[in-house]
């Protein structure tokens, strides 16, 4: 549980049980059942706010102001 990414922590627990099934569906099944769609692009909006926070995006600023304080972001 420690080794979430930060972003994560602006979740309540409930949220981030969602998160991990949903990279552990992609990760793992992936095979066309009900919500297939909706868990795919729920982990593939994690894996996205995860390597952002890798590169150093605060995320916690983009999120509240719309705007992040890194020159490289195209957003």
């Amino acid at each position: 549980m420690n080794n979430r990414p930060d972003w994560m922590k602006l979740l309540d627990q409930r949220q981030q049980q969602e998160i991990l099934f949903a990279q552990t569906y992609h990760q793992n099944f992936g095979h066309g059942t009900d919500g297939h769609h909706r868990l795919l692009i729920i982990a593939k909006l994690s894996d996205m706010l995860t390597h952002l926070e890798g590169q150093g995006i605060d995320l916690l600023l983009l999120l509240q102001t719309g705007q992040a304080d890194d020159k490289n972001f195209q957003g």
